[in-house]
């Protein structure tokens, strides 16, 4: 029998395009069958077989930092939204501050794309300093 050159190996974290909604999850390569594809067990549970090999996309697990701009998979929607990392958890999953406002905390690696590895220039006007001391701008924050 002729060896299969498989992209992906068993166990590996990748994101697999659903076929119903075809929007990419996350999940994990359960299979390589003999014709090439994939079998996938998302992480929600759910199940697909003979997945093609054009239809799944291999998953960025390097490390990130505090400021990093990102785009997360909101709650594991497949919906992913601009934002930044705002905090890294010693478990190696990070709190997502959204640009919109809101907040995912706990965020899993695998359900986060990085747009900008650049820290935030000090350029910017919120990175500048406002002049005050910690007491000062301590003073200030109680008036309001």
């Amino acid at each position: 029998a002729p060896v299969i050159q498989s992209k992906f190996r068993v166990g590996e974290e990748v994101e697999a395009k659903h076929q119903g909604t075809g929007k990419f999850f996350v999940g994990k390569v359960t299979a390589v069958n003999p014709d090439g594809s994939y079998n996938i067990k998302y992480d929600d549970g759910e199940k697909a077989n003979g997945v093609d090999e054009a239809s799944i996309r291999a998953v960025d697990l390097s490390p990130l930092a505090v400021g990093v701009i990102v785009e997360a998979n909101f709650h594991g929607s497949g919906n992913f939204f601009p934002g930044k990392v705002n905090k890294v958890r010693p478990d190696g999953k990070y709190d997502i501050l959204f640009d919109d406002g809101d907040a995912e905390d706990g965020v899993k690696r695998s359900y986060i794309r990085v747009i900008d590895a650049a820290p935030p220039s000090s350029a910017s006007p919120a990175a500048q300093p406002s002049g005050l001391s910690d007491a000062q701008r301590d003073q200030v924050m109680q008036i309001f």
